[in-house]
């Protein structure tokens, strides 16, 4: 141990013997193991250089000088040895003792780091055991439940958690799958869902609660099965996590395209929500957001913007007229007008998001770049064309520096700008660029996945404008079998298939 691991130790070992996590200059002169080194004035000793590179500051607290880390999430983490060296040996009672008794500010942030050196040693046991025995323990295991999963195999930690499910698993997987979302964990995210989907009986709302979450990641076949039997599921209303439940499962019914019953269950929420929380849960702007979203996808572009105009009211009285809540909101209701045909009120709306979006997350951010590609969608319905292109390039230029030139959104973008030069009968270069969102999304995707099928449609299209007939043919087939397989043989996005390969074989006599 180096002589400045030593001081920064033994000053986090001090703080949580005296549960402070700060502590007076003074003090530390006369410890044996770190006095000298915290009396010496020269730069180059221990304390000098931890002030001087920032680990720790003093402060001045009713005339004496006061040490603490700078950083908590440093704290936190020598904290986690000092925990880890002082119960070595003690089982998860210790660290229990030490949650429910110390009363040092970021104790649970260091039981979190003795835990997770826990799970790097292939050791699960203590974490199982304190998500068991639940209260503030619960606090204290999300983190290392999560890092649990990055690091061992998820079959074999979810087997261990969910040996015999109790709330408290339910409650602790649900808070670690967040942190999880949160790190952009996506496929660990997808495989613990289907574990859920096949482990757990929604016979209590915190399982169904969760289980609704998993039903994203079964075959498709089975969703609307499952949804249904969830929908018959007797909710106790009074129930803190009811509108949690509701939300959940009205996303799922919205995700199947089912927009009828999610609007339904959206309802429901709204109502539990507001009855047990009042006007400001979270859950009340997003179900405002979503129902928009579905009114909008219906067609009824005046409910749409009747319910993102609510939500807008709820993010300036909750958040204020600063919060970057604001610009997806500006943006939901700019859609909402070029629905309408309303372009000008779009625009001025997109222009709105944009300006928001800049202020508090700077020029080269997704969103800035997904409402510059809205404006270039407004702006082509307008019929203007060229300046609809300026912007679908300015939206892929930020992409490009975030994201690989692979990524789906900038296929998106390309989709777009084909559309553009197809209307201006620019034949070659849109098939140029459908072609490249095609190369993209199959990069990206499975051959079979339903966004390829509105690529290969595009291109037929514009082969038949060509009358290279053979290759329009060729792309409306592989349309029209991912379509059947995605939607099956009576939906209008099918029908569309066959509509355009009639039309070609017409045209081929």
């Amino acid at each position: 141990m180096t002589n400045n691991h030593l001081l920064i130790y033994r000053l986090a070992e001090l703080m949580l013997e005296k549960q402070q996590h700060i502590l007076a200059l003074d003090d530390l002169f006369e410890d044996e193991q770190i006095g000298a080194f915290v009396r010496s004035i020269q730069i180059d000793s221990p304390y000098q250089q931890l002030i001087f590179e920032g680990v720790l500051t003093e402060t001045i607290k009713e005339e004496r000088v006061m040490v603490t880390f700078t950083v908590e999430g440093y704290f936190h983490y020598v904290l986690g040895e000092v925990i880890e060296q002082q119960a070595e040996g003690k089982g998860a009672e210790a660290l229990k003792e030490l949650l429910e008794n110390n009363q040092l500010r970021g104790i649970t942030e260091g039981i979190e780091q003795c835990l997770v050196r826990d799970v790097e040693k292939n050791d699960l046991s203590r974490l199982m055991w304190l998500i068991d025995e639940g209260g503030k323990a619960l606090e204290a295991s999300a983190y290392p439940l999560a890092q649990a999963f990055l690091i061992h195999p998820i079959e074999r930690v979810m087997d261990e958690l969910l040996a015999d499910p109790s709330d408290n698993d339910i409650e602790v997987l649900e808070k670690a799958i967040k942190k999880l979302e949160s790190a952009q964990q996506n496929d660990k995210v997808k495989i613990i869902y289907k574990k859920i989907n096949s482990s757990i009986k929604p016979n209590n709302i915190l399982k169904a609660n969760l289980f609704v979450k998993s039903i994203t990641y079964i075959p498709k076949e089975r969703r609307k099965k499952e949804l249904d039997k969830l929908s018959s599921f007797t909710v106790n209303e009074e129930n803190e996590i009811a509108g949690d439940f509701y939300f959940s499962l009205a996303k799922q019914f919205e995700f199947i395209a089912d927009y009828n019953k999610a609007i339904k269950f959206y309802k429901k929420s709204l109502d539990v929500t507001l009855k047990l929380f009042g006007g400001n849960h979270k859950n009340i702007g997003s179900t405002y957001n979503n129902m928009g979203f579905i009114w909008k996808n219906k067609g009824d572009y005046d409910k749409a913007i009747d319910y993102y105009n609510k939500d807008l009211d709820f993010i300036l009285k909750n958040y204020g007229n600063k919060s970057s809540l604001l610009a997806t909101s500006y943006n939901n209701l700019g859609s909402a007008w070029s629905n309408k045909k309303n372009y000008n009120k779009a625009l001025k709306l997109f222009n709105k998001a944009i300006e928001i979006n800049i202020k508090n997350h700077g020029k080269q951010h997704p969103r800035t770049a997904l409402y510059f590609n809205n404006i270039g969608l407004a702006l082509y319905d307008k019929g203007n064309y060229d300046q609809a292109i300026d912007y679908y390039e300015k939206s892929i230029k930020i992409k490009m520096k975030l994201y690989d030139k692979d990524h789906i959104s900038i296929s998106t973008t390309y989709n777009n700008i084909g559309l553009v030069w197809s209307a201006k009968k620019n034949y070659d270069k849109a098939i140029k660029y459908y072609q490249m969102s095609l190369e993209i999304k199959i990069k990206v995707h499975e051959n079979e996945h339903p966004s390829l099928a509105i690529s290969h449609n595009n291109l037929g299209l514009l082969w038949s404008h060509k009358k290279n007939y053979d290759k329009a043919i060729y792309h409306l087939e592989k349309a029209l079998k991912i379509e059947i397989l995605n939607h099956g043989n009576e939906h209008p996005s099918t029908l569309r298939c066959y509509n355009n390969l009639g039309a070609i074989w017409k045209k081929k006599g």
